[in-house]
This record gives C-alpha cells, structure tokens and sequence, in this order.
C-alpha cells in the first residue's frame, strides 16, 4: 500500500520536473522494481554511507543511563533521544520506560548507536542530493527520526502523510522548527485563527452532527485499525 500510495506521488513531482529519490531497504525487491520503473533514482537506506559513518564514530558507541538521559540526548545539535524513546517504547510496547530493567537499558543504548550512525548517514545522502522537499510516512521513529531532526535543522520542507479517519483521503502536514512536534492531525493556529473568523451557521452545526453520526453510528471512521469493534454506545441517562 505505501509503495503504491508513494509511487504517486514521486509521479506527480515526475510529472513537475522535479529529480526523485527513493529511500528504500535493499530487501524490499518490490519496491525497487516500481520505483525504478517510474524512473527514480534509489538509495538503499542508509547502507551506502554505513562505513563512513563508522569510520566518524571511530567505534566510541554513546550511552545513557536513565530517561531523562535519553530524552535530552542530543548529537551534533539534534536531538536524537525522542526518536530513540519512541521506538523502545513501540518494540517492547510499554508507555514508561524503566531504566532499572537491563533489557530496556540495553535496547535504549543499541538504538542510540544506530541512531547516531543514521544521522551521520543521513548528512551525507543530503550533502550528495541536497533535497529541496522530503515525503515521508514516519518521522518519528530510529531511521526516520534521523532525517526528519536534520530537514528541520536545515530548513527543508519535510511533509508527512498519513491515513485519516476517512477511507479514502490521506492527511498531509509540512513540518518546520515552529511546529516539529505537532500532530499530524493538528490544525495550525493560522488555519485555526481564520476559521474563527468566519461566520458559523446552524447548516454546519447540522454538518458536523452527520459527520459523527457517520463516524461513530455506521462506524466508518478508522475502518482499517478496526476500531468499530470496540464501541459501546451510551444513553444520555448514563
């Protein structure tokens, strides 16, 4: 589904004049073969630059030793210790990380390792391409976190696209300094302030009633995490 939905838009930037990369896994055989035949050009994730990136590090691995640690760690100017929380916190799927566990301590410093050597890698993918615009269905986690962190930092619009509540429609935000942590489903406070400008009629009152009915009622909203399944409706009483 990404490859698809991805290869679309790397078309339409085609279509625009615009030179297209595709950041891939050398493993990922199917997607190689579509974005190749779209005519982009392919960098095989970070893989390329790994042993210059080790060479930079000289083997002196980085280490933490509690979460505040890891939250505020910071590499060059970046912060790599958000990204790298994220994605112990997915893996072992615990909200809190407890640093007395060796294992979660362990996990922590072996992705804050990577980390650093994907944002080496990253600098230099950047340096050689020198990206104008990065599209990108994570941002948030070790692998992506890297490139996101340094777009931010060198001002490149970085926009990530993600499914909504709608079945048939994608959400796009641009990033930039000011709003690096937002949501993807935030409304930015322009667009927010100009809404509030504009009158409100009980048309759209009546509008906004149909769209939780259709949401929650016929259970189309989020359709592909299953959600639906779980609802339980209450009466006003209760």
């Amino acid at each position: 589904y990404t490859i698809n939905i991805e290869s679309l838009f790397a078309k339409y930037f085609d279509n625009r004049g615009y030179r297209i990369f595709f950041l891939s896994n050398i493993k990922e055989q199917r997607a190689i073969k579509t974005f190749k035949r779209i005519g982009g050009n392919i960098i095989y994730h970070h893989i390329v630059y790994w042993k210059e990136a080790l060479k930079f590090l000289n083997k002196k691995l980085p280490t933490v030793k509690s979460e505040k640690e890891l939250k505020n760690f910071y590499f060059q100017n970046i912060n790599l210790g958000i990204g790298v929380y994220s994605t112990v916190s997915r893996k072992l799927k615990q909200g809190l990380l407890d640093f007395s566990d060796k294992k979660v301590k362990s996990l922590a410093n072996r992705y804050l390792w990577r980390s650093v050597v994907y944002l080496e890698t990253a600098k230099d993918i950047f340096r050689k391409i020198k990206p104008d615009l990065i599209l990108s269905l994570e941002k948030g986690y070790v692998g992506h976190s890297e490139i996101f962190n340094l777009a931010i930092e060198k001002g490149i619009d970085f926009i990530q696209w993600v499914g909504c509540q709608e079945s048939n429609a994608l959400v796009f935000k641009r990033y930039n300094r000011n709003n690096a942590g937002d949501h993807p489903f935030s409304v930015s406070e322009y667009a927010w302030q100009s809404f509030l400008k504009k009158p409100w009629h009980f048309k759209q009152t009546k509008q906004v009633y149909e769209l939780f009915k259709k949401g929650y009622l016929n259970g189309d909203w989020f359709r592909y995490k299953n959600l639906p399944a779980e609802l339980i409706f209450l009466d006003k009483r209760e």
